[in-house]
């Protein structure tokens, strides 16, 4: 009885019940005790859910991700009894409804608590009496991974085995989903034999290795490849070499199908810097220098220019599909090399001083009016991957960079504060610009304000 009443009851509700049960005592019924009522959900419980719960835990409401009104009370799933067991366990312990909302009487408690507490048992029993042992086959997973402990080789036996399929709870390793097929069957046979050819290695895997050294200006007048990538900085092939060895030799000879078979493998190899900007690099004679001790301020959570640097290297589709990749990366403690004098420096805090107006026109602020310069992108030119779009110019292709000169007359010498207006777009969308003067860069993102 205790736990049918909040806690704020209990002392009351036990003399009631004691109180009731010295009556029944007194009172016995010849016939014997007599089973109670079954109670209609729709009629007498379901208004008392739609009275203190749904309101916290329906359509409108979901506190504390609880959902009741979606539950079926005939309970025949077995998601629907574990929510409606939750239930019973906040009512039984006082947290529900809470103290600050209303509270059911005795009597409606106990026949929310009564209703449940029925249901779930039957709902037990039935699950009960439909459970039957299922004989299941292994994941692909787990295929895999025994086959890789008994053999000792690293190979992705089950790439060929049909998807796992997923139960109701989300799972990929219910018994009920990983039935074994004919398919299933075949295919363990042909990934058997290819294990076992693999484990008694029958010959020496061939080995390839490929060697990339990064050094200014090492690579002229060699092959290698550049791809570039949103948001990335494609490092000049100048700047490293790609050489591929064998037995520890590096290949420079052979026929001249070889060297052009030797020249597209090169291609494929390039570097970059997703992520990280100018002055987070460079070049040098002795190797690629990641400047990421610099001090630099910190930028908006995803912006690409982040504060360290981030050098990608990319090889396209030019190892074997089996077997063991290995990198190893050789680097030292390096140096601040001389860096030049910056004539484009960030503001700590910039004021802006121009404005686009809601049909995207260029405009100044009060403070600004009669001292500020505009230029118009469609007025640039040595146009190179843009196009007019209105008054504005927009890549032909996003992912490639894109460039335009701009030119102005500035009307005396002094220090000048240079605004770049973007038109709305997404965050994630927002291209980098990079602005270049004299010799010298600086990279920025525009953002929304």
């Amino acid at each position: 009885m205790h736990s049918v009443f909040p806690r704020r009851g209990r002392i009351a509700s036990i003399v009631t019940a004691v109180a009731f049960t010295t009556a029944g005592v007194a009172k016995q019924d010849p016939q014997g005790p007599q089973d109670p009522a079954p109670i209609d959900y729709k009629q007498q419980v379901e208004p008392l859910f739609a009275k203190y719960c749904f309101r916290c835990h329906g359509d409108r409401k979901q506190k504390g991700d609880v959902q009741l009104n979606i539950l079926d009370p005939k309970m025949t799933a077995r998601a629907d009894a574990e929510g409606w067991h939750s239930a019973l366990d906040m009512i039984n312990s006082g947290e529900m409804p809470p103290e600050d909302k209303d509270q059911m009487s005795d009597q409606e408690r106990r026949l929310m608590v009564r209703w449940l507490q029925e249901s779930l048992k039957h709902a037990a029993e039935r699950q009960k009496g439909e459970r039957q042992v299922v004989m299941r086959r292994l994941t692909r997973d787990q295929y895999t991974n025994s086959l890789q402990d008994l053999l000792g080789v690293k190979i992705n036996f089950a790439q060929t085995l049909p998807g796992d399929g997923k139960a109701k709870n989300g799972f990929s390793n219910n018994g009920e989903v990983l039935q074994a097929s004919s398919l299933h069957l075949d295919n363990y046979q042909i990934i058997a034999r290819q294990g076992l050819d693999q484990a008694i290695g029958r010959a020496k895997p061939k080995v390839t290795h490929y060697r990339v050294t990064f050094g200014k200006d090492l690579g002229k007048g060699k092959v290698a490849g550049k791809t570039g990538g949103y948001q990335s900085v494609a490092l000049n092939p100048n700047d490293f070499t790609v050489e591929i060895l064998e037995n520890g030799r590096v290949i420079t000879d052979g026929t001249d199908e070889q060297i052009k078979e030797r020249h597209r493998i090169q291609r494929k190899i390039s570097v970059g810097l997703r992520g990280s900007g100018q002055d987070r690099f460079r070049s040098v004679k002795e190797g690629m220098m990641l400047l990421s001790a610099l001090p630099r301020k910190e930028v908006v959570p995803a912006s690409w220019q982040g504060p360290s640097p981030n050098l990608k290297l990319e090889m396209q589709r030019v190892w074997p599909e089996q077997g063991d990749f290995i990198m190893r990366v050789k680097a030292s403690r390096g140096y601040v090399p001389p860096l030049r004098k910056q004539i484009l420096v960030r503001l700590d805090e910039p004021i802006a001083m121009a404005t686009l107006s809601g049909d995207n026109q260029l405009g100044a602020k009060p403070s600004a009016a009669g001292e500020s310069i505009f230029i118009q992108s469609k007025q640039g030119d040595q146009l190179k991957n843009l196009r007019k779009d209105g008054d504005s110019l927009v890549p032909v292709d996003a992912p490639k960079d894109s460039k335009v000169r701009l030119r102005f007359q500035l009307p005396h010498n002094g220090f000048y504060q240079i605004d770049i207006v973007h038109r709305p777009v997404e965050k994630e969308a927002m291209p980098s610009v990079r602005l270049k003067c004299a010799g010298h860069k600086i990279d920025e993102r525009p953002e929304m304000s």
